[in-house]
């Protein structure tokens, strides 16, 4: 299988208003693996978790940041015209001591559909 990065990841990075506040004020941090299917202008229209974080509440917000400010370069099909993808990548839940709390999003890899 081939794979293709997405040419543009996010709009925005996660910010710390993106951490669920009981996470947050818990100490709780994981990693979320999780899948979307973008539309052929390349914006997010689905998500699913493909491997927990062992917590409900970073694994919601990993989706809800997904939908939010991923957007994708679509694929082309031979005649150059923008199709649906399917892409994976993995949200970092990190609680930093010496600043605020971070969301890292993993890059993007092309999955087949």
């Amino acid at each position: 299988m081939l794979e293709m990065l997405a040419l543009a990841l996010l709009q925005a990075s996660p910010a710390a208003a993106d951490y669920p506040f009981r996470a947050l004020r818990e100490g709780r941090e994981g990693v979320t693996e999780f899948g979307v299917r973008t539309n052929p202008q390349g914006l997010v229209i689905e998500c699913w978790i493909i491997r927990s974080s062992g917590s409900p509440d970073l694994d919601a917000a990993t989706c809800r940041v997904a939908i939010r400010r991923i957007k994708v370069a679509p694929p082309l099909d031979g005649q150059g015209q923008p199709q649906p993808a399917q892409w994976t990548s993995r949200m970092e839940w990190r609680i930093d001591g010496s600043g605020p709390a971070q969301a890292s999003p993993q890059r993007l890899t092309e999955t087949a559909q």
